[in-house]
């Protein structure tokens, strides 16, 4: 007997209102839920048995989805949809070309955006054949012809739990996965927090991406991710990160994979670069998994930032290696038990990368966090900069400044923080970042200005750096407020602030024993790893 048309009759009649579902076994086919609807199960026995077609606005709560060739996939382009404590099932179907390879299929043939999964399970794959033309992973975000996977998140659960014959995949247990020809930001916003991933037959994560489609702020926290390569067929990685952009990987454990339980690669593509991914915080325990070969963790490309992470283990492989990479961070990291391995080896093709084998001093201040009582314009498209010691290595949030705006009658004031370093001879030198911007309003009263970064800025210390707002064509009653203090000192430089702020400072202007109210909020990599 076939439930389909039942579930549906159900769901037209509770006009809105969630359906509860007894335990039991519904047969569905195809079944295209309608958008708004809600069910909550009894348990996990309650089991929509075949494809399960979600659709916009729906919330599945305490249920059982899918089955042997069918999955769970959008049925038309969906947002808003939440997952919580649902078991998944199926794939298997032959061919990455059809519907349902996979349990959990996000993307592929209709556009999903804020989708979320609550302490959910995804069964293994169905699939047995090894061929990975099939496409049999567990969990796939796919970005193809037009579709997009945007904001995608799943907290608690595991990846990978048995279908009641293996645990693990045939294939990943995750992948995203940007056909050729895909313009434009791959997936976006997707993150792994909690969840459990265990290591499939070629792999247990993996973001395969196209220089013309990078995938853009993947974040993996606080996850177990067990390596990858079961049956040393392919790849055999833990988590791979295939041209990352803003990607942030943190506080998780990894165990040994076949190959790397980390690789963050450039795929031999041209015109790679960064930002790719900052890496901290995280365990590699490669004492435990399948047998291993080749080097253990593998960084790629620019602008990787590796720090403040405990590897355990190693024996005849190098632990990190660096290839083609420059610009890489790689510091503070804590190494045991690693036998004849070499702690980080740079390849081929690397340049101006940053290499150390201990942990760095953290910071404990950064800047005048006293509200100053004397107060100085800014200037219209000028900034002001003061001297400030970041006394330890930190990865700096947020710039906080102590302004007020006296103008009245004035469209409001548009305003962003930097950072620039010292040159040696207290004057500012070259631009480290800036901030978003921030709006002052006319008659905005004394108060400390909060200036975000989009992503966290490492800055190494003791050192000097010069922390200034930069404000635009507005900016005539902008104030910022400042103590009188030996050794400080406050530089000025007018310049057009559409242009952004530049990468060389020329001064125009300088004044002693001065220091302005603005400090920086930041977070070291000791205070991520004991979060």
């Amino acid at each position: 007997m076939d439930d389909t048309n039942a579930i549906l009759a159900a769901v037209a009649a509770a006009a809105g209102e969630a359906i509860f579902v007894p335990d039991g076994i519904y047969k569905v086919t195809n079944l295209m839920v309608p958008v708004n609807a809600k069910f909550v199960g009894e348990s996990q026995d309650a089991w929509f048995r075949g494809t399960v077609l979600f659709n916009s606005g729906n919330r599945f709560t305490d249920m059982k989805l899918g089955y042997d060739q069918c999955a769970t996939r959008p049925g038309a382009a969906a947002s808003d949809v939440l997952f919580t404590r649902v078991r998944f099932a199926g794939g298997g179907q032959t061919g990455v070309s059809w519907p349902n390879t996979s349990p959990l299929i996000i993307g592929s043939r209709y556009s999903c955006s804020y989708v979320s999964f609550i302490d959910c399970d995804v069964e293994r794959s169905m699939g047995t054949d090894p061929t990975f033309s099939n496409g049999y992973n567990n969990v796939a975000l796919i970005d193809r012809d037009g579709v997009h996977c945007d904001h995608i998140s799943f907290t608690g659960g595991e990846i990978g739990v048995t279908n009641g014959t293996a645990t693990g995949s045939p294939r990943f247990s995750v992948e995203g996965y940007t056909a050729s020809g895909y313009t434009g930001s791959a997936f976006t916003n997707i993150t792994f927090d909690g969840v459990t991933i265990h290591g499939g037959d070629a792999g247990a994560i993996d973001f395969s991406d196209q220089p013309s489609a990078r995938a853009d702020y993947i974040t993996v926290t606080g996850c177990t991710i067990h390596g990858g390569g079961i049956t040393e067929y392919s790849f055999g990685y833990g988590l791979c990160l295939e041209l990352p952009e803003h990607a942030v990987i943190t506080n998780n454990i990894f165990t040994r994979a076949w190959t790397q339980s980390l690789m963050v690669t450039k795929r031999s593509e041209v015109g790679y670069d960064g930002p790719a991914a900052i890496i901290t915080g995280n365990t590699f325990d490669l004492t435990t998994g399948p047998a291993h070969t080749g080097q253990y963790i593998v960084l790629k490309g620019d602008y990787n930032v590796f720090t403040g992470n405990s590897i355990d283990g190693g024996g005849t492989w190098d632990i990190i290696g660096l290839w083609d990479a420059t610009f890489n961070t790689v510091t503070g990291n804590t190494f045991t038990n690693t036998g004849d391995s070499s702690l980080v080896v740079e390849g081929t093709g690397c340049s101006d990368n940053t290499i150390d084998d201990g942990p760095p001093v953290p910071a404990t201040e950064f800047g005048n966090e006293t509200a100053g009582t004397s107060w100085s314009a800014i200037g219209v498209d000028s900034m002001e900069l003061s001297n400030c010691l970041c006394d330890g290595d930190t990865n700096v949030t947020a710039i906080n400044a102590y302004l007020r705006n006296t103008a009245t009658g004035h469209a409001a004031c548009e305003a962003m923080a930097v950072v620039y370093t010292d040159n040696g001879a207290n004057t500012p030198d070259e631009l480290v970042s800036y901030t978003s911007s921030v709006s002052i309003t006319d008659n905005q009263a004394e108060g400390w200005v909060h200036f975000a970064f989009i992503m966290p800025v490492h800055v190494s210390g003791p050192q000097t750096y010069w922390l200034g707002v930069f404000a635009n064509e507005s900016g005539a009653g902008l104030q910022r407020a400042k103590t009188d203090t030996a050794g400080h000192y406050i530089s000025y430089m007018a310049d057009d602030y559409t242009d952004g702020p530049p990468t060389a400072y020329a001064e125009d202007g300088y004044g002693s024993t001065s220091w302005m109210s603005i400090y920086a909020d930041f977070i070291n990599d000791s205070d991520i790893i004991n979060d």
